[in-house]
């Protein structure tokens, strides 16, 4: 009994084949390294210590009468493809039991039998797969099968492919989502050829802020009534199986939590295997990854200004700027006599903050925490409303013999500005322009004082 999980999409045109490459079969044997060509499905009963074949199988586009692949566009293929890579050696009561390798080309475990009554011992490979592909025109399956042999014996290298109608997708509740495309644009995250898919999302926060992902199975032809599901979450190693019911696979999900694991640059991986329950076991397997980004990334600081304004104190008393000027003292001792000290204390404290801003319409998946992290990893600005400097600022200045000195003062901060990257849970948003001021803060975490001072005639001023 076949469960109708699935239709298949209409199709106008169709797929014909497979047509096959000719087998380019490499072999080693005890008079060294051979190629040939074989038939197109086997390399039946060659011998030697390991062998190698290449497979071709193609599929060709047929668009309906009058129409072409531009106005019948090509429809998901499904193919079935059964495999197999054999060795199979015998050896005498005084000799060791043969070993060996076998790989099928499509993952497929060996499995390694023995007969110690007739001396033998064999491995195999083998399987048979389903699989959605897509091309423009033509799909081309090329899959290399081996195997190795010690001290030597005889194999079979097996491949064969078939349109099928069997097929599994994996879809999230994520929906659609965004990756950054090479204009710096959101640009629409489609699935592969295969449809795997590869999702984008924000690292989520945590206890409250977790972010819950459901994963659904998309079976696609007619499975058989019994059949088996297999689901595998590799972040949080998460597994679930049972056996289809008429109407759906059961899902999977995780509930996710910006930590350790779940981190910026981490990927999930959500795999399904579907086996049906027919004699020939055929298995369909889908994939689909998730790219977890810190929700603000690729920072980039434009420009740097440095206060208090202009740079290393101002030129004249008539031109301070953002400084302010905290004494004048003038020494009016002969030319010649040594200088004056002037001792400046700050005697009251001045405040200054530490915040910033990430602006643009691309913001709104952003929470004030985000922000302010962005900042303190990127600037090591940690927020405040305000910071206080010390009491205990202190300068002292030289007072030459014959001038007045002017001794200023401001707060040290910097002003900054750049761009970053945007995410949020459906991916990337966009590139956000990002202002911030920070005081210059001590070890205490107190602001700082610049000081400067200069000095003229008293006739000059």
């Amino acid at each position: 009994m076949l469960l109708p999980l699935a239709a298949l999409p209409a199709q106008a045109g169709s797929w014909s084949g497979p047509s096959y490459d000719a087998t380019q079969l490499t072999w080693t044997d005890y008079y060294g390294t051979h190629t040939r060509t074989d038939l197109y499905y086997a390399t039946e009963g060659a011998a030697g210590t390991s062998g190698t074949a290449v497979f071709t199988a193609h599929f060709t586009w047929v668009p309906s009468t009058g129409q072409t692949a531009q106005s019948d566009p090509p429809t998901p293929l499904y193919v079935k493809e059964t495999v197999k890579s054999l060795w199979d050696a015998s050896y005498s009561p005084s000799q060791p039991v043969p070993t060996g390798t076998a790989d099928d080309g499509l993952g497929d475990q060996i499995i390694l039998t023995n007969d110690p009554q007739r001396y033998r011992e064999n491995g195999t490979s083998s399987g048979t797969h389903l699989s959605q592909q897509s091309g423009s025109g033509m799909v081309t399956l090329t899959r290399t099968l081996s195997v190795s042999i010690s001290p030597g014996g005889r194999f079979n290298l097996i491949y064969t492919a078939a349109q099928d109608s069997r097929a599994v997708t994996i879809s999230s509740s994520l929906g659609q989502t965004y990756s950054k495309g090479a204009d710096g644009k959101p640009a629409l995250n489609k699935p592969g050829s295969d449809g795997t898919l590869q999702d984008d999302t924000k690292v989520p926060g945590t206890f409250f802020n977790r972010l819950g992902v459901t994963y659904g199975a998309n079976p696609i032809g007619g499975w058989s009534s019994g059949s088996q599901y297999n689901w595998n979450l590799a972040l949080d190693s998460i597994s679930n199986s049972g056996t289809f019911n008429p109407a759906s696979i059961y899902p999977t999900g995780d509930n996710y939590s910006g930590g350790s694991i779940v981190k910026d640059g981490a990927r999930e991986h959500a795999f399904i295997r579907l086996t049906d329950s027919n004699p020939e076991a055929a298995s369909a397997t889908a994939n689909y990854w998730i790219t977890f980004h810190n929700p603000v990334s690729g920072w980039v600081r434009n420009t740097m200004i440095y206060h208090p304004l202009p740079v290393g104190g101002p030129p004249d008393p008539n031109n301070i700027g953002e400084w302010k000027l905290y004494t004048t003292a003038s020494n009016n001792n002969p030319s010649g006599t040594p200088p004056s000290i002037v001792s400046c204390a700050l005697g009251t404290s001045v405040t200054d903050t530490v915040g910033g801003t990430i602006g643009g319409s691309q913001t709104s998946t952003l929470s004030a925490d985000d922000v302010s992290q962005a900042f303190q990893t990127n600037e090591s600005m940690t927020f405040s409303t305000a910071k206080s400097t010390s009491s205990t600022e202190t300068y002292t200045a030289q007072n030459p013999a014959g001038y007045t000195t002017y001794v200023y003062y401001g707060v040290s901060s910097t002003d900054r500005a750049g761009t970053c990257d945007v995410w949020g849970t459906n991916g990337y948003q966009g590139i956000s322009p990002w202002n911030g001021h920070a005081a210059s803060l001590d070890s205490n975490g107190n602001a700082t004082v610049a000081w400067t001072s200069f000095s003229k005639p008293p006739r000059s001023q």
